[in-house]
């Protein structure tokens, strides 16, 4: 099948680093794509030369997000602007008639489910990528709104078998429309920015002489961070000089998980920085980082593990959702089970304990990412698998 162009919607932004990476790569390829999203609330960052990019939604209402300060009133100012976008979208996709759309994420489902429906009628391929089955704050209408957004569009991609199995068991939806295509490295992003030298300087005062844990991303309930505060102080027995980073906006209750490492005596060995982390304050905490951790207790992938093995980190995951897809076992990292707090610090130890094993897990790490989660790979992955372009 011949395709002009492609375009390709992630309407909130909601994984601006996994977009850029994406299409990105399928420019590489030569295909022509064009990538509609709003700008990154965070930090600027930039989009792919190759890659027409255009920050079309929500304008109005970041505009007034200057002036209200209500997460309440924020939400109903996108969601009283959102159709209007997609009435826009509509238009301007009759017009250039493009044969596909990717939406990366879904804002407000049962809006991008109407407009699905619309894209449909007027013969339009939808293509979808399924981060997660079902959100994972989970409401009661969820599951019935997801699976009706699974089968009005053409074509799915899950980033692990375990996201392709849970559609499967809760939709209608056949296998042969579903594609499992994995996550890919930052390198794109990465290459953007360079260390927080004076941060950096900062840790490794902190961090000299030890090892370092880390969990990184925004930290939500079914990240498990209690659950790791626990077991770290039980590797802290075995290993007295270690030190735990924990790098992420926190969603939930932060005093929570300072009260407890208080009460665990550990608050001078963990490093609690709750905010948005900038990729370059990012990428001085990963430079430092030994064994990367994702204690979750519930998850369907995570572009922490494959980022972590691109720098020859090896990780420690529950064996939850898709992360144990992502692991060779006793090669790149550990799968222990979930809530186990001293089956967690045993795998944090197995992977530290010993020079020459840790120095053959980051080997083979780095060799993994390099050969399984190539973005090169992924995009010629997508185009014969997904776009049906050889």
């Amino acid at each position: 099948m011949e395709i002009d162009k492609i375009v390709v919607v992630d309407p909130a932004s909601y994984s601006t680093y996994y977009s850029y990476c994406y299409v990105k790569s399928l420019a590489d390829q030569g295909l022509n794509i064009e990538f509609l999203t709003t700008k990154f609330p965070y930090e600027e960052v930039k989009p792919p030369e190759n890659v027409k990019t255009i920050y079309f939604f929500f304008k109005i209402s970041s505009f007034l997000n200057l002036w209200f300060k209500s997460q309440l009133i924020r939400r109903m100012l996108r969601a009283l602007e959102y159709p209007f976008n997609l009435f826009a979208l509509c238009i301007r996709l009759l017009r250039d008639k493009p044969k596909l759309v990717h939406y990366i994420w879904v804002a407000i489902p049962i809006i991008d489910l109407l407009f699905f429906k619309v894209l449909k009628a007027i013969g339009i391929k939808i293509i979808y990528t399924a981060h997660n089955p079902f959100p994972h704050e989970l409401k009661p209408w969820h599951k019935w709104l997801y699976k009706k957004v699974y089968n009005n569009v053409d074509h799915i991609i899950t980033l692990t078998e375990y996201v392709k199995e849970t559609v499967l068991e809760n939709t209608s939806v056949g296998s042969e429309k579903i594609t499992v295509i994995p996550h890919g490295d930052f390198d794109y992003i990465f290459s953007q920015v360079i260390p927080n030298r004076d941060l950096e300087l900062y840790l490794e005062k902190k961090t000299k002489g030890c090892k370092v844990v880390s969990l990184f991303g925004a930290v939500r309930p079914y990240k498990g961070l209690e659950y790791l505060i626990q077991a770290f102080a039980l590797v802290k027995e075995q290993i007295p000089n270690v030190k735990l980073f924990v790098c992420g906006k926190c969603y939930t209750d932060s005093d929570f998980y300072i009260n407890l490492a208080s009460k665990l005596k550990l608050e001078d060995d963990i490093i609690f920085d709750f905010r948005f982390i900038p990729l370059s304050d990012f990428l001085s905490y990963l430079n430092l980082t030994h064994v990367t951790v994702l204690p979750y207790v519930d998850a369907s992938q995570s572009g922490s593990v494959v980022m972590s093995y691109k720098k020859g980190i090896p990780v420690v995951v529950t064996e939850v959702g898709g992360l144990p897809e992502m692991v060779v076992y006793g090669k790149s990292g550990i799968v222990v089970q979930s809530k186990d707090i001293v089956a967690l610090a045993e795998g944090i130890v197995y992977v530290l304990e010993n020079k020459y094993r840790y120095q053959r897990m980051s080997s083979f790490a780095r060799e993994l990412a390099s050969k399984e989660y190539s973005w090169e790979k992924i995009a010629k992955m997508v185009m014969e698998k997904v776009y049906c372009i050889s």
